[in-house]
């Protein structure tokens, strides 16, 4: 069963191009602690897991792209006006940028992780699997 706990966090490793998943629980020889990764935005960008699932029942977190079953790709953000997780166009003309949704239980089920900021929109010919672990650059 997936995890679906939205206090999870996962960092980009700026100079390694590569994540680390649940720095929440850190104790390693990445960082020693949560608090490591939050305060160096030159080594690491730090995004939270939303708590919901894509249609394979992959996490989605911030910085994720989801695609709709039509093509049409979306960004997850942070929208700090209506403090929620919300999945707006991402400059991409074929994609109305006017289309701004809330991002929800039943929205999250009927979409696919793409890709995500850091390696691109579509990463692969095959959806990630939970952990992303084909999303490691």
């Amino acid at each position: 069963m997936t995890n679906t706990n939205r206090f999870r966090f996962r960092a980009w490793m700026i100079k390694k191009d590569e994540y680390a998943y649940d720095i929440e629980s850190t104790w390693d020889d990445i960082e020693c602690c949560f608090g490591d990764f939050i305060g160096v935005p030159q080594k690491y960008i730090v995004e939270q897991c939303t708590g919901l699932v894509d249609k394979t029942g992959g996490l989605i977190y911030e910085g994720d792209y989801i695609m709709e079953a039509n093509g049409d790709v979306y960004k997850v953000v942070w929208d700090n006006y209506l403090c929620q997780f919300t999945a707006i166009g991402d400059g991409d003309p074929a994609v109305d940028m006017v289309r701004v949704f809330p991002f929800m239980a039943d929205t999250a089920k009927q979409v696919y992780i793409s890709g995500n900021i850091h390696i691109g929109k579509q990463l692969n010919a095959f959806w990630c699997d939970d952990n992303h672990s084909s999303m490691v650059g």
